[in-house]
């Protein structure tokens, strides 16, 4: 028995690692003729406990620029799967990271997450913890984890 994905949640960091992620799903969404949803999380700053923060304008400030360079560099990938064929879109969000990818893929439905991986191991993983271990724990949908040091072209998601 075979299951249907409809569309599959591509969240990014939107740096450079991220062109493999991007690749394995548009490769995904063509085998399968789902559509894609780019996502990137900003950072939930607050701006009372950051000095960087002056005022609100400030505050408001960072989140826009934040907020336009996010939504350029999906752009980018969701253009490439439409050159593809394929129907994307784009969302950027504000919070952290995993609970507003989990929320996102509740609230668009999705069937599948591609995500990426820092492969971080000990202390770092202790502390910093992992957005990707935690998505994979308690996503409703299947989770594919791409290694950010993969190659881009994505392969033949048929093998996997």
């Amino acid at each position: 028995m075979t299951s249907t994905i409809a569309t599959i949640l591509v969240p990014l960091d939107v740096g450079e690692s991220c062109e493999a992620i991007a690749a394995w799903a548009v490769d995904w969404a063509r085998l399968k003729r789902a559509r894609l949803l780019f996502l990137h999380v900003l950072p939930q700053v607050n701006a009372y406990a950051t000095p960087v923060f002056v005022d609100q304008r400030t505050y408001d400030d960072y989140y826009a620029r934040a907020r336009e360079g996010a939504t350029r560099r999906l752009e980018h990938f969701a253009a490439q799967a439409v050159a593809a064929g394929i129907e994307a879109s784009i969302r950027v969000r504000i919070g952290f990271a995993a609970e507003e990818i989990l929320e996102a893929a509740r609230e668009e439905g999705a069937d599948l997450i591609i995500l990426g991986t820092h492969g971080r191991r000990g202390l770092a993983h202790l502390v910093l913890g992992s957005t990707a271990e935690k998505v994979v724990r308690l996503a409703r949908s299947s989770v594919f984890v791409v290694k950010e040091t993969h190659p881009a072209g994505g392969g033949d998601p048929a093998a996997v």
